[in-house]
Parts: C-alpha cells; structure tokens; sequence
C-alpha cells in the first residue's frame, strides 16, 4: 500500500515547474509559523482576561481584517506583481506579530489585529496567482494541490510547535511568527526572481483585457456563491464540531485532536495521488462531488457514538475538501486574462474568508437554538444543494461557446 501511495505520489508530481516548487516552499514556511492563530483565542481569555464573548468579538475582527486582505492583496498583484505583494505581506506582518503581542488595551489588540489579518493574508491572492502563472494550464490542479500540502504540512507542525512555545511564555508564539515571515520572505527574495511566466505563453488572445473583471463575470460570482455555500460546514471544525464531540459524545481534548489529526495524515498522503487520479474530470464537476461529500460527511456525524464512527465521517468529509479545495481555485483561476488574475484570485479568498464567517455562525445558531442534532442535518442540506447548483452550472458551461476554458486540458504527464 505504502508504495503504490508513494508511486502515485510520485507521479502527481512529475512535470510540475521549478517554480511551483518554491512558492510551495515559502507557503510551507511561512504557514509552518502559524502559531499564533491556534492560540489567540486561549491567549486572549487566560493571559489578557477578556471574556469569550469579547474574545469572539476580535475574532470576527481578524475575519474582516483577513476579507480585506485578500482584496486589497489581490488589487495590488494586478498592479505591482505578485512578488513585491509577497514580500510586502510578509516583511509587513513581522512586525505587526510583534506589535500584537505586546498590546494589552481592547482598542489597541483590536487595531494591531485588524492590521495583522489585512497584511498577512494579503499574500494568498499574490501566491495563488503566481501559481496560475507559472503552471502549465495541463498541470495546474496538481500545482494548486502541491501548493495546499505545503500549507497542509505548515499548519501542522506550526501549532504542534507553538503549542510547546506558549507552556514556556506566549511572548515566544509572536516571535516565533515574526521569524517565520521574515525567514519565508527571504527564500522568495533569494529564489524568486527572473522567471517567465508560462501562462502569458499559452494564454488566448482576448479582444481588451482591461474590459473583463471578476465582479462583472456572471459565471464565477454565480460560482462563489454557491462554493461559499458548499464551504460552510468545513468551518464547523473550529467551532460546532469539537463541542458536538465533548458536550454530546463525551470524547476528551485528546480524542478530539486525535480525529482532526485523521484529516491531516489522509490529505498529506492521498491528495496529490487523488488529484492525479482525476485530472482528466471537468475541475467544477470535481468541485461539485467535493461539496456532496463534504455536507454528507458531517450530516453522518450524529448518527452512531464513539470515535470509530467519528473517524469514519472525517475520512468522507476529508475526501471532499480533498476534491473541491484545488479544483475550485484551479477552476477560478482561468477565468479573465492575466492581467487580472490577482483580483480574480481577490474573489476567491474572498468567498473563503466570507465562508469561515458565516460558518460558525450557521452552526452555532443550529446547536443553540435547534439542537446539537441540527447542524449536521444542515451540512448536509448545503451539500445536496451545491452540488446540484454546480451541476446546473457545470451543464451551462458546457453549452456555452465563450472562449473561456472551463477546465484544464487532459493532463498526459508521466501517464
């Protein structure tokens, strides 16, 4: 089994440009010192004393602070590229890391905050439409695949890490974070000039590209809409989720993380050989199977105890954030000309960060005022509704004679 996986591996990752190899690099980096998001909300009840409802109220400022970042990020790639926006997210955010940390009063935790989530995820838009840039339109899917093990790998040694860092002092999480930025910064800076972009090459010609932008594009706002709608129960892994399991299951922290942990190991193992698998499929049909599996997943949640089942329902669900996740933003990233990829790119970090919004909120509203039951019915009614809302989609695109490709060319690499 462990060499077919590492043969699949292998193969998915045939082909892909040099590149595509740093940008992932400087994502793994740079989210591997991501430490102090896990913690911020623990840090800012224990060590700054303010109460959970006050502590929600910040995290839905870094919610907005992170909307219009991608915005803003994705403005100015179309302006200044997408290295100097890069550069600029990074070497901004380690200080504001720093800045963040020593900030005790509400009003000034709040400003360094919403300037931190702006400069930092400012990167994402830049990042992804450097990636649309550099790859082949035939590899593209697996390069945005490489691209979110990177992130994958980096999320999960950064809290392991920094969950070591805040026993000694949490001073020591905002540091570390700081170091990340300016250490992921300087490996772009070293690596990531002189290149030529492989999209400008294969790219149709377009009758005037300053005439599209993405918040005209009917098809991929109409897109957005419905993947917002199809991302809201990954969100329930940071709120209703692990209360599901200890308030109505029982299970303790461990268990809890030891089944988030299943999610991880399953992406970091299998997506790539899964991307390669069904690089030939229509990327919004993919993302339409993605969503299915994701909503019916956590439906399954409720309906049998113990971790073995739980275990089961994250194995489904994992195998739809592995379908949809690169192939939605694979399939953004054809829409319009190069010359706007960074706003497109801006559109798609918008609906995820407008997604980890309203997800929460979705399910917490359920839990509460429904029961712990609801918002597992409620995943799976936003599963069977995208799916079938992309479908429609999907039939759409293909009768449509626009010269827009709807997805990538078969990929014959290594085949």
């Amino acid at each position: 089994m462990f060499a077919r996986l590492w043969q699949g591996h292998a193969r998915s990752l045939t082909g892909l440009p040099r590149e595509i190899w740093i940008l992932s690099a400087v994502l793994l980096v740079n989210r591997a010192g991501v430490m102090v998001m896990p913690f911020l909300g623990i840090y800012l009840v224990m060590k700054r004393d303010f109460s959970p409802l006050e502590m929600g109220a910040f995290m839905a400022l870094a919610g907005v602070g992170s909307m219009v970042g991608v915005q803003l990020g994705g403005w100015l790639t179309d302006r200044i590229g997408h290295l100097k926006v890069q550069l600029g997210s990074m070497i901004l955010a380690a200080p504001l890391f720093l800045l963040l940390g020593a900030q005790e009063h509400p009003a000034a935790i709040a400003v360094a905050l919403f300037a931190l989530t702006v400069a930092f995820d400012g990167i994402r838009p830049a990042n992804g439409a450097a990636i649309a840039l550099y790859s082949p339109l035939e590899v593209r899917t697996r390069a945005f695949g490489l691209m979110r093990l990177a992130v994958n790998l980096g999320v999960t040694v950064g809290p392991a890490l920094g969950g070591v860092l805040a026993g000694i002092d949490y001073a020591w999480l905002f540091r570390a974070n700081a170091l990340a930025s300016l250490v992921s910064a300087g490996v772009l800076y070293a690596l990531g000039r002189g290149w030529t972009p492989v999209a400008e090459l294969e790219e149709p010609a377009r009758a005037d590209s300053r005439a599209y932008t993405p918040w005209r594009d009917r098809r991929l706002l109409i897109f957005m809409g419905l993947l917002v709608i199809g991302s809201i129960p990954f969100f329930q892994i940071q709120s209703t989720l692990p209360l599901f399991l200890k308030e109505v299951r029982g299970m303790s922290e461990a268990w809890i993380g030891a089944t988030f942990a299943i999610n991880t190991v399953v992406i970091v193992l299998c997506e790539l050989p899964l991307l390669y698998a069904i690089r030939r499929h229509s990327s919004i049909r993919v993302t339409a199977w993605g969503c299915l599996f994701a909503g019916l997943g956590f439906g399954l949640t409720p309906l049998w105890p113990g971790f073995a089942w739980v275990a089961v329902t994250v194995l489904v669900w994992t195998v739809g954030e592995m379908l949809q996740a690169p192939s939605a933003v694979a399939w953004v990233s054809l829409r319009g000309p190069n010359a706007t990829r960074g706003r497109t790119m801006g559109v798609f970090g918008l609906g995820f960060a407008l997604a980890a919004m309203l997800g929460p909120l979705f399910g917490t509203f359920l839990y509460e005022y429904i029961g712990p039951r609801a918002p597992w019915a409620g995943c799976a009614l936003l599963g069977v509704l995208t799916y079938l809302g992309m479908t429609a989609l999907a039939r759409a695109e293909a009768r449509d004679d626009e010269p827009q490709p709807q997805t990538p060319p078969a990929d014959t690499t290594a085949a």
